[in-house]
């Protein structure tokens, strides 16, 4: 519910719940704004009228639902084409990313090397920087969303441990400068719950809880991943390391999460045997997470999504998959799963309501940041 007491978080929280209610029913009039969510008029009045000043909002025309005296009744709608976010994806020597609005529009895709390996807190914000500087399409970029493959705290945010990009314990900017007046904010999280952001937030259906499992194969390694969404939001976990797989059969090798000999991993895709098998053995490590979990779907995203008919082949199979299988869905989002999911990620991250202890509002983008970035274009 709005908050009151505390003026500027009062302030701040209002806006939050309205602008949410409005993404959530575009359209919606500035009297039905003040029915949901339990507000005056005239604060619900001061609100729009300000996002609307700022070229957040656009009038959408008379709806239904007028009394027919005065003024009629006028929807109200975000703008979405101008919340463009930048989604990066991190590998091994290299970045793909897109810039994506809150609506789904990509209007930019790039990719590129980087120097990453080894790096610390500045090289990171460097290198942000540089894509964001190159991601010029039209309208100004509001923020970044970044992914990147290994253990991520997105609340830090740091990097952990990722093998792939081989550095540990690494702080990670909440900010790029882009210039003198002007910082861009920063979120990350690993490429795997980054999948699962972008599920939850440009799934066409109104998913609460989902599983996102995804696979990746490199010269070197087959890896695989989930993030979890549960209650509408995505969990990292007490340790920040919610979604890590290993098969029931794991044998302990910490080079492989499965019971395979780590070089016959590298025939997966190449040899039908040897993926039947990893499939098998995925098929098999989902079946007590999902009964737990109880999820409203099982999203395969990467490999597993693009050997998806050989993967339901496999799990036909399994006696123990029956009671999941209504569950499985291929990830929507297809190649950009993981670049549109970390956009999508600073777009979920935008519209929560800000906390209120001075930890929470470091954690949170805030609007205030997003017209300033709208404001200097």
């Amino acid at each position: 519910m709005p908050a009151g007491g505390n003026k500027p978080y009062q302030r701040a929280s209002n806006r939050s719940h309205v602008l949410d209610a409005l993404r959530r029913n575009p359209g919606v009039s500035r009297r039905d704004l003040a029915s949901m969510l339990g507000l005056d008029r005239s604060t619900i009045t001061l609100i729009t009228a300000e996002l609307l000043e700022q070229g957040l909002l656009d009038e959408t025309g008379t709806v239904s639902g007028g009394t027919g005296r005065g003024r009629p009744t006028v929807g109200l709608r975000i703008r979405d084409e101008r919340l463009r976010v930048l989604g990066i994806a991190l590998h091994a020597g290299g970045y793909r990313a897109v810039v994506r609005d809150n609506a789904g529009t990509i209007h930019a895709r790039l990719e590129g090397r980087h120097s990453v390996r080894g790096a610390g807190k500045a090289e990171f914000a460097a290198l942000l920087a540089e894509i964001y500087q190159s991601a010029g399409s039209g309208m100004p970029v509001i923020g970044i969303g970044c992914a990147i493959p290994g253990s991520v705290d997105s609340t830090t945010p740091a990097v952990l441990y990722s093998r792939e990009l081989e550095i540990r314990s690494v702080k990670l900017p909440r900010y790029i400068q882009v210039n003198e007046a002007l910082q861009i904010p920063v979120v990350f999280d690993n490429d795997a719950r980054c999948g699962a952001w972008g599920e939850l937030h440009y799934r066409n259906t109104e998913t609460a809880s989902l599983m996102f499992v995804t696979a990746q194969k490199q010269a070197s390694h087959f890896g695989v991943g989930m993030g979890i969404v549960s209650n509408g939001s995505v969990i990292s976990g007490v340790h920040h390391t919610s979604g890590e797989f290993y098969s029931p059969d794991w044998q302990g090798d910490e080079r492989s999460q499965f019971s395979l000999p780590y070089s016959d991993l590298a025939r997966i895709g190449s040899d039908r045997a040897v993926t039947d098998a990893v499939f098998a053995e995925i098929v098999r490590g989902l079946v007590p997470a999902a009964s737990v979990l109880d999820p409203e779907a099982l999203v395969f995203g990467g490999f597993l999504r693009e050997h998806y008919a050989q993967l339901i082949e496999v799990a036909r199979g399994i006696p123990a998959a029956a009671g999941i299988m209504r569950l499985f869905a291929p990830g929507s989002l297809e190649s950009d799963e993981v670049t549109a999911g970390a956009a999508g990620m600073f777009h979920e991250h935008l519209f929560d309501v800000p906390g209120f202890t001075a930890e929470d509002s470091a954690r949170s983008i805030g609007w205030d940041a997003v017209t300033k970035i709208l404001g200097a274009a």
